[in-house]
């Protein structure tokens, strides 16, 4: 006789902790690819973490984004996302009017873009030099010993050694603002990696686009609707919120426990597959003695951080970059306001939003909330900066802004990944190996679309694909 066939196993239990776009996708994908539910914890009252638009603040019916904002050409996993989504990209080109220059104001003074771009002529050689004796990308596994050699160089040794005129120079000074405006930290504590990478694809007689992407694309009505469409497309009650991971242990059995704080309560929650879909920032508070994870792990986990980028929008009754024939997107000294842009540079005339930028110790000094109405005396301050750069700004305000710490925000902690010294060639690549029956997702795991919205979406389906395929 037969034995008896044996019982159909239960459908898998999968949890992911993180309701940003990451743990989202990778939801999202295995409900629309596989068929297999999950459950998304989520730390915060709402989900999409730092993918997050601002509505119904400003006039005229402007959408800002609170957190990610820009999408390049070549990120394919956002772009059919929105796409499968029934979303449409509008043509931001990186917050300026296309074909329109940059504005560099260094030491107080205009430094035209001719300048600039000679200068670049003169370090063009030893940027290219460097991207081939490291090339991209250097990680923990894979490495030459010219990469380890940047990679423990900062970004202003680098500038020192490099450049003509050092640090001194206009054109150092305009790449300490530019890598601390796509990394978030003070250019003496970044990889000199973080800067061959910016521009060491750039074309010997172009240096822009300065920030080494075309930064082309923005969501049609928020970026945010790539979330809640998502959420619209998978069961309900999928994400439940106001969970906070405080402990991940992984039991003799194979399985995964993960406890979280719920109010006054822990609750433990077990799965066989989790995916860890949080900054690592919030993850090191976390109770790991019983994760089972690698020590090069919990070492990436304690140290691989985030930027402080922040945001200070400000809304104006006219752009007088325009008038002026200018894009919108202007560079100072670091001292400044780092980096701002356009946040409107896709809405009709005149009115607009201009977005300051800065990152670094001066956003770390900030006081008050995460996020509401910028303090007066701060848009009064990126105002007089911003006005002998483009004349008329000040008399344009409308008195609405907006301010986004992502530094002060508990759920992150920062902005986006930024490697320190020697990270890239210790600790680059290690944040997304599984461990055991844990998987992890999140733009600080991802290789080649870290600090982008990209980085998340497709890490999400890269731990969904994973946890498939187990």
């Amino acid at each position: 006789a037969h034995a008896a066939s044996a019982a159909k196993p239960a459908a898998p239990r999968v949890a992911i902790v993180g309701a940003g776009l990451a743990g989202l996708r990778a939801a999202h994908w295995l409900w629309r690819v596989k068929g297999i539910a999950s459950t998304v914890y989520e730390a915060d009252s709402r989900a999409g973490g730092r993918c997050w638009s601002l509505r119904d603040h400003f006039s005229n019916g402007f959408v800002v984004e609170h957190g990610g904002a820009l999408i390049n050409t070549d990120h394919n996993a956002t772009r059919n996302l929105a796409s499968n989504l029934g979303l449409s990209l509008d043509v931001v080109a990186g917050g300026s009017y296309q074909g329109w220059e940059d504005k560099y104001w260094i030491d107080g003074v205009d430094y035209p873009y001719d300048d600039a771009n000679e200068d670049w002529g003169a370090v063009y050689q030893a940027f290219k030099a460097d991207l081939a004796a490291a090339p991209y990308c250097q990680t923990y596994d894979v490495q030459t010993a010219a990469g380890v050699a940047l990679d423990r160089m900062t970004v202003d040794e680098w500038l020192q050694q490099k450049v003509p005129g050092g640090l001194a120079s206009p054109f150092a000074k305009l790449m300490q603002s530019n890598v601390m405006a796509e990394y978030g930290l003070e250019p003496h504590e970044q990889s000199a990696l973080n800067l061959v990478y910016l521009l060491g694809w750039n074309s010997q007689n172009s240096l822009a686009p300065v920030n080494g992407a075309d930064e082309k694309y923005t969501v049609r009505g928020g970026n945010d609707l790539l979330v809640s469409r998502m959420i619209d497309q998978l069961p309900a009650g999928t994400v439940q919120y106001g969970r906070e991971l405080v402990a991940v242990a992984q039991l003799a059995n194979g399985t995964v426990r993960l406890s979280f704080r719920s109010g006054n309560s822990t609750i433990d929650v077990v799965a066989d597959r989790a995916i860890l879909a949080l900054p690592f920032t919030t993850l090191k508070d976390c109770d790991l003695s019983q994760s089972g994870f690698s020590a090069l792990k919990r070492r990436a986990i304690a140290e691989v951080g985030l930027g402080a980028n922040s945001k200070i929008h400000v809304e104006l009754s006219r752009r007088p970059w325009v008038e002026q024939g200018y894009g919108g997107a202007a560079y100072t000294n670091k001292e400044g306001f780092q980096c701002g842009w356009d946040d409107t540079a896709d809405q009709p005339l005149p009115a607009g939003v201009f977005n300051f930028f800065p990152a670094g110790d001066q956003v770390k000094a900030w006081k008050g909330d995460p996020f509401g109405v910028a303090p007066t005396a701060q848009v009064n301050s990126y105002l007089a900066q911003l006005e002998p750069i483009f004349p008329g700004v000040t008399a344009a305000y409308t008195g609405r802004s907006y301010r986004d710490a992502w530094w002060a925000n508990p759920w992150s902690k920062g902005a986006y990944t930024c490697q320190r010294p020697g990270q890239y060639t210790e600790l680059f690549g290690v944040a997304a190996v599984p461990e055991g029956n844990v998987h992890f997702a999140g733009e600080h795991t991802s290789v080649y679309y870290f600090g982008f919205l990209n980085g998340a979406v497709e890490s999400g389906e890269r731990a969904a694909k994973a946890v498939a395929l187990s």
